[in-house]
């Protein structure tokens, strides 16, 4: 018998080869060759992701949980007397999205600015944005940045900005308060004489 290097190949659970975190993929050896005696997985980046299902590196076909959003390479190795086949193939998980709302600092008197934030994907394009924005004007937006808004009375406020992917919807908030202008307090005329001290 003439063996030969093996070929290396998989399949995946995943159509294509995607989903949202945490995403529960096995991976289905489909490797071609004769007296082959061992299989090795790899996943890169090494965090991130972990075998599950009581899987292994060696097994034949693992099982592999992917906790975090990331594009992933994974490879297979095989291996028999005449070498060693290798394929890998890229997994890419999403998450929705995580927003950094930029600090929002306190105010005396009727308030406007733009409040800004910067959104991240996580691999998943974005298909809609929010912010609340009660108690101002405008008190809504759905645009990535809502321009100018005003907050014309004291209180205190909490603005939320949303966005929205295929794995769902992240936000973040900041709270802020709008103090009222000091009050002047004069009293009526009054008559002093050269000489004398006011308090």
């Amino acid at each position: 018998e003439i063996d030969s290097i093996p070929i290396a190949n998989f399949t995946t659970s995943a159509n294509p080869s995607s989903g949202c975190a945490p995403s529960v993929i096995d991976f289905t050896n489909t490797s071609t060759g004769n007296n082959i005696t061992s299989y090795s997985w790899s996943v890169s980046p090494s965090s991130g992701w972990r075998f599950t299902n009581s899987t292994s590196s060696s097994s034949k076909s693992p099982q592999i949980t992917f906790s975090s959003a990331n594009s992933y390479t994974v490879s297979l190795s095989v291996t028999n007397g005449c070498g060693t086949g290798n394929k890998s193939q890229t997994v890419v998980i999403s998450s929705k999205p995580t927003i950094d709302l930029d600090s929002i600092a306190n105010h005396c008197g009727s308030y406007s600015f733009s409040p800004t934030a910067t959104f991240n994907s996580n691999s998943n394009t974005i298909t809609a944005y929010s912010w609340n924005l009660t108690g101002g004007s405008p008190s809504s937006s759905t645009s990535q940045s809502p321009g100018s808004v005003t907050y014309s009375s004291a209180g205190s406020y909490t603005i939320t900005a949303s966005a929205t992917n295929a794995c769902g919807t992240g936000s973040s908030s900041r709270s802020f308060t709008v103090n009222p202008l000091p009050n002047a307090q004069t009293s009526g005329n009054q008559t002093i004489c050269v000489g004398t001290s006011v308090n």
